[in-house]
């Protein structure tokens, strides 16, 4: 028996389809009406009647697909942006006291884009987590958005290979990014980095685990410039009204299916979680000390009032802490697409300018948490 999606009953789902709801200038957006990605791969991927092996050369394949055309992608940006740097690769040991009782922890490995021409001063250093649904977690898939960064920002950009559902339940993925960016703190001279300014970032299933690994990296006494998310998942309570609109791209149905492998059965929706699995569950005590974060989210993302919810957390707890709510939009309609879309270029300058923020000025906040005696 295959994958099935939940029935809906009645008026419990809000449509969304409607190109009426999109904004002006993103009405032959191609991803409006669904995507591929979704709704084909996806079921792939998370059906659990699908042996395990099957759905990994599955998701093997995707990755590589998607990776050929984004390279080809690539070799129509600009010369100048092309010719700015170098891709390096880099590998090294697991870190078995990560979590003991991960025994398929993964070796390090990690892709790098870094400017060609530097003046030897180390440079800041953003550490990208790829998206999808937390199915994937290969950086390939995002080369050119790593290239424009590190072009953008004058800095090394580190993404990681890491263990997707697919591969590992929770808390694989997040084992796999702490052991990366422990990785990359502790080769700060091999990269030739700043460690005291690192920015996190990451969208969609990116964005989750970006958020969870702020947490997971503040109990191990590692202090990141910042985190700035796309679009991320933080909650699998499914009782927010945004949860239940279907816009026939990824939506509540989606985030559900996509949540319910991340975890295992017992976890998914079970009240002993807590922020490094999702942020959703974070209480301001679990927030005070955190490092600054910024968050985008669209007006028809499933996730967009948990997510204005966990923002409230944040500002109760003293966080320096941006939400940006794009009206008119949907997952992925920020960051999918073509890279002379209007809308998508005005998304992309703000996004840009989060994480230069975080590299030029330190906004953590350590006079308020002194001041209130909360470290």
């Amino acid at each position: 028996m295959g994958w099935k999606l939940p029935r809906i009953e009645g008026n419990r789902a809000d449509y969304r389809e409607d190109p009426r709801w999109v904004h002006p200038e993103l009405v032959n957006y191609e991803n409006w009406q669904g995507s591929p990605r979704n709704t084909d791969i996806g079921a792939v991927l998370t059906d659990p009647d699908r042996p395990i092996e099957e759905r990994k050369k599955a998701r093997l394949e995707f990755s590589e697909g998607v990776a050929a055309k984004l390279k080809e992608a690539e070799s129509r940006l600009p010369e100048s942006v092309r010719n700015q740097g170098v891709w390096k690769e880099f590998r090294g040991d697991a870190y078995p006291d990560i979590d003991p009782d991960d025994d398929e922890l993964s070796p390090i490995h990690v892709l790098v884009r870094e400017p060609r021409e530097r003046t030897g001063e180390p440079l800041p250093c953003v550490f990208r987590i790829a998206g999808g649904g937390m199915m994937f977690g290969d950086p390939r898939e995002f080369q050119p958005w790593l290239l424009e960064t590190s072009h953008r920002q004058n800095a090394v950009v580190v993404s990681p290979w890491f263990r997707g559902s697919v591969e590992g339940q929770y808390p694989a993925s997040i084992n796999d990014l702490h052991a990366a960016f422990r990785w990359t703190v502790e080769n700060a001279e091999l990269l030739n980095i700043d460690p005291d300014r690192i920015v996190i970032t990451g969208a969609s299933g990116g964005g989750l685990l970006v958020l969870s690994l702020a947490f997971r990296l503040k109990r191990f006494g590692y202090r990141p410039r910042g985190c700035v998310a796309n679009e991320p998942i933080t909650e699998d309570r499914m009782v927010y009204p945004s949860q239940k609109g279907l816009s026939g791209q990824w939506d509540g149905i989606h985030m559900a299916r996509g949540l319910k492998q991340y975890f295992t059965r017992e976890d998914y929706n079970s009240p002993f979680l807590g922020p490094e699995a999702l942020v959703g569950r974070a209480t301001v005590e679990d927030c005070v000390g955190l490092c600054p974060i910024f968050i985008h989210t669209s007006e028809h993302e499933p996730d967009r009032d948990p997510t204005l919810a966990f923002m409230k957390t944040l500002y109760q707890a003293g966080v320096y802490a941006e939400v940006h709510q794009w009206g008119g939009t949907i997952h992925g309609s920020l960051y999918v697409g073509d890279a002379d879309q209007p809308y998508k270029q005005r998304y992309e300058s703000i996004f840009q300018g989060n994480i230069a923020d975080c590299l030029k000025y330190d906004l953590r906040r350590d006079w308020y948490w002194d001041e209130k005696n909360l470290r």
